[in-house]
């Protein structure tokens, strides 16, 4: 979901989501290929959406919620991920589904927006808000102090609620914007116990602190690999 990068080939896709069969332009969303379950979709805007787009907004917010239940395709906005489920994890998937509705006040701020579970290939999958932004994984360029504050704030809404994020991996954060991160992954999205999610935030949060660190001084000494 990384911003910038250079047009990839697409391929053209459909997906049920509710009552709404959606068509869209697909390209991997993560072009290293590690990730060939998440795809970031271009909609192709059925007749009924391209009519009912202007009207919509307009219709009184009962109509709209009926609506968006019976056909949330038409609602969607023109870009999104779609994160298929991977094989034996439906675990994993039905656990992130059950974070994302769980944490429904904290869409569209610190996490992505998720739309709905569609139907894409004879499987599941979710729909969720496409982020544009850089993995934090390749980013170096902030201070370590500025860098850790950055992901505290991320952190805090997520411990306010008594969840914190078990996979210390930079990949699962993306910056969005000049000092604003967003928690990718919900799947390692874990609830705690409000008397220790700080802690275990912290342990997490110095875990990621160590690769930054790391990462940092490889680019600046020139030993990146």
């Amino acid at each position: 979901m990384d911003s910038g990068e250079q047009k990839q080939p697409s391929w053209r896709i459909k997906f049920q989501l509710g009552w709404s069969m959606v068509t869209a332009d697909a390209t991997f969303a993560d072009k290293s290929g590690l990730h060939p379950n998440v795809l970031l979709l271009t909609i192709c805007p059925s007749l009924l959406k391209r009519i009912a787009s202007p009207i919509l907004p307009y219709l009184p917010e009962t109509i709209q919620s009926i609506a968006k239940a019976i056909w949330p395709g038409l609602f969607l906005p023109s870009q999104v991920i779609l994160k298929k489920l991977k094989p034996d994890w439906d675990e994993e998937f039905d656990h992130e589904k059950t974070t994302y509705e769980a944490l429904d006040t904290l869409q569209g701020d610190v996490l992505p927006q998720l739309f709905g579970e569609a139907q894409f290939e004879g499987t599941r999958a979710l729909i969720l808000s496409y982020v544009a932004g850089v993995s934090c994984d390749k980013v170096t360029h902030f201070e370590v102090e500025d860098f850790q504050q950055m992901l505290e704030q991320a952190f805090l809404p997520l411990q306010r609620l008594g969840y914190v994020h078990d996979d210390p991996r930079l990949d699962n954060y993306l910056l969005v914007e000049d000092r604003k991160i967003v928690v990718l992954d919900l799947e390692h999205l874990c609830e705690d116990d409000m008397d220790t999610v700080d802690f275990t935030a912290g342990t997490i949060l110095e875990m990621l602190m160590l690769w930054y660190k790391r990462h940092k001084e490889a680019v600046e000494t020139g030993n990146i690999r």
